[in-house]
């Protein structure tokens, strides 16, 4: 129903690859969850930006940082 509105699907949650997989296979283009990164601090958030710059996700509406290794 929501392809049929034009609508973005964000799945979420997602922790392992068999859920991609699935996910793929009913059209979801957009996931988010444990598979792709853990929970990220603020500042982490707020370094990105001022990185990227707050035009790359007024423009997108998201913005796509690779997954950081905790290093503990």
């Amino acid at each position: 129903m929501a392809l049929n509105l034009e609508l973005k699907v964000v799945a979420e949650g997602i922790e392992n690859k068999e859920q991609l997989d699935l996910l793929r296979t009913l059209g979801v283009k957009h996931i988010q969850g444990y598979l792709i990164s853990r929970s990220q601090r603020s500042n982490f958030i707020g370094e990105k930006i001022f990185e990227h710059g707050i035009n790359h996700i007024a423009h997108s509406g998201t913005s796509r940082w690779p997954p950081q290794i905790n290093q503990s």
